[in-house]
């Protein structure tokens, strides 16, 4: 049997008369904005690439009196056995299977549905076909797209959903929020990121690549995927990347997770003092507790001093993209060349480069070098003899700045025989004023 082409769909563009309903079927008059809503929920469910063309299927549809009929049945005054069905007017001699199928050998049914089908309240069967012969056919094959939505789309391409509620237009996700850093505490408990997005259809939200097995994420309604960390470890010390999809495209956040190392609060102190007071006496317990007090609240002050920012830290993992792109970024593609380091500090860090303080095992004993506000020293970390350059306590932090800035250099360098090969650095403590670089020995 030929393939049917598009003359005989064009049946669709002769004169039908009406004639009386099928008592049999149980169909519903919807009117423009039902019907639109009704396709509308089942294209998202079959065929959401199709709902920027709601409005053309709505004016296929709706008739003179803007009136939308389920039980819709045309038959031609020139060809009896020609009828149309259902709110798509769908042909019985190529889409659908009624009592004539079975009489005339050559009527195909393309949709595999029966006719009466296409006459009840459930739309699921008419839309399907209706798909199939847009599909094949494009909207040429309903004389009234030809002859009165395709003339006006122009105009206004959705005028058949004026007063809808009903948004036909998809729109590609975009993941919303400023907060990008986070800080946590090495051995907190129930932590966790939330990556929330905006889009039509709702976009699927995920987090990808996550390296450590025991971290999960659960999807909430809006949409949000919530990213979980039982217990916070060190070594999650690092960047995570949520992406959110949907048919019309992706989009994708990088959030960073600063892990501070854990240590005793003047609580624990605290009660330690009043413990040793009441043992001793009152007079004792004054000034131990006076002590600590004092204690903690100058270093507070002096780790306060000599600790970066959270901006300084933002900076330093992000860097500022707009001034590097006004600096003429590495010079080396402006029309004046600048020396690197002048530019470098507004380059982001390389994560890759981290490495987890619990790695590594530093010998103070063996120091190979030492200068007013930093040294060398030997270290573990696997097993591996490396060499670890760090700032000495309470050093002002310009001087952590400016090893944050040979770090960048090194990792833009790369590897060099004439330079000594950087391995990583731990950087999860820039906030208490401290940083060290770990190089081949």
């Amino acid at each position: 049997m030929p393939v049917p082409g598009l003359l005989p769909v064009l049946h669709l563009a002769f004169v039908f008369i009406s004639v009386a309903l099928l008592p049999s079927v149980s169909g519903k008059i919807l009117t423009r904005c039902e019907f639109a809503t009704k396709l509308h929920d089942e294209l998202a469910v079959t065929n959401p690439k199709a709902w920027d063309q709601l409005g053309d299927w709505v004016c296929i549809v709706e008739g003179s009196d803007r009136k939308i009929n389920t039980s819709l049945f045309l038959q031609s005054p020139n060809n009896p056995s020609s009828k149309n069905y259902g709110v798509f007017r769908i042909n019985n001699q190529w889409w659908c299977q009624d009592e004539s199928s079975h009489v005339n050998p050559d009527f195909t049914n393309l949709c595999n549905v029966t006719c009466a089908d296409l006459q009840d309240e459930d739309l699921s069967d008419d839309i399907r076909c209706a798909l199939e012969i847009e599909k094949r056919h494009n909207f040429t094959a309903w004389a009234a797209w030809t002859t009165s939505c395709k003339t006006k789309k122009d105009l206004d391409e959705y005028r058949f959903l004026d007063n809808c509620s009903v948004t036909p237009q998809p729109s590609v996700p975009v993941i919303i929020g400023e907060d990008l850093n986070f800080m946590f505490t090495e051995g907190e408990s129930d932590k966790y990121i939330d990556c929330r997005a905006n889009g039509t259809p709702a976009p699927n939200v995920s987090w990808e690549q996550i390296a450590f097995p025991e971290l999960t994420f659960h999807n909430l309604a809006g949409p949000v995927s919530r990213l979980i960390f039982p217990k916070v470890k060190s070594y999650y010390n690092r960047s995570f990347t949520c992406v959110a999809e949907n048919f019309r495209g992706k989009a994708s956040q990088t959030y960073y997770l600063h892990v501070k190392s854990a240590e005793p609060g003047p609580e624990s102190s605290a009660d330690g003092a009043i413990t040793y007071g009441l043992a001793i006496g009152l007079p004792l317990l004054i000034l131990a507790g006076f002590a600590a007090s004092a204690f903690y609240y100058f270093r507070r002050i002096l780790l306060k001093l000599n600790g970066l920012s959270g901006a300084e830290i933002r900076e330093f993992l992000q860097g500022d993209p707009e001034r590097l792109k006004q600096a003429g970024g590495d010079g080396r593609d402006s029309g004046q060349a600048r020396p690197l380091h002048e530019n470098i500090h507004y380059q982001p860090y390389n994560k890759e480069f981290d490495i987890p303080k619990g790695k590594l095992s530093c010998d103070k004993t063996r120091i190979l070098g030492e200068g007013q506000y930093g040294f060398v020293t030997m270290a573990e970390m696997e097993g591996v003899s490396v060499a670890v350059k760090a700032v000495k306590p309470h050093t002002d932090k310009m001087y952590i700045k400016a090893l944050l800035i040979e770090l960048k250099i090194m990792i833009y360098l790369g590897k060099n025989p004439n330079i000594v090969g950087l391995i990583g650095a731990v950087t999860n403590e820039l906030d208490r004023g401290k940083h060290v670089h770990v190089a081949d020995l």
